[in-house]
């Protein structure tokens, strides 16, 4: 059995056991020239040698943290495992109980940073987008709605197009 040494920092208490490859929060991280936070396009690009893709028994996508060794079910949710890995509360998915290595945790913390000023940036164009389209909706809408109420002044064609009729028959039965 695997000695556990607990240890408090701040006011949260956080175990140093082994994760399931037999690390602990001062194991040594993977192979130099990995990709960082800033250059990662997703979170499995960043933690792929400790996240695992899987299916299932059942042929249904899931993934396995490499640290704790849970497997999630849900697809292959990318949020969700940042979430984890970056110890994210609130997101629907248990943080990572292991003590991740901090120059791992703080590349994901990171990644979690970027990505969710991303999704922010993304928002508010959209938003933004979203404003010129009511914009030019209610513009065109005012503008159908003034062509429908013109002063009826005019005479309408049908009956134009017989008074003209009626114009030319008594002219041409007058020569």
């Amino acid at each position: 059995m695997p000695l556990v040494i607990t240890a408090v920092v701040g006011l949260e208490e956080v175990a140093t056991a082994p994760n399931v490859l037999g690390e602990t929060a001062d194991s040594s991280v993977g192979g130099e020239g990995g990709v960082t936070a800033l250059e990662a396009r997703s979170i499995w690009e960043l933690a792929g040698d400790k996240l695992e893709k899987m299916t299932d028994e059942k042929g249904k996508k899931c993934w396995k943290c490499l640290w704790c060794g849970k497997t999630f079910k849900g697809g292959h949710n990318a949020t969700k495992a940042v979430s984890h890995l970056a110890k994210v509360k609130g997101r629907d998915i248990q943080p990572c109980h292991v003590a991740i290595p901090k120059k791992n945790l703080s590349e994901y913390t990171s990644f979690w940073g970027t990505k969710l000023s991303e999704k922010s940036e993304k928002r508010k164009r959209v938003n933004a987008i979203a404003e010129k389209i009511d914009e030019k909706q209610q513009s065109i809408a005012v503008l159908m709605e003034s062509k429908r109420q013109r002063p009826s002044n005019s005479i309408s064609s049908s009956s134009a197009q017989r008074s003209i009729s009626n114009i030319t028959s008594s002219l041409s039965s007058a020569f």
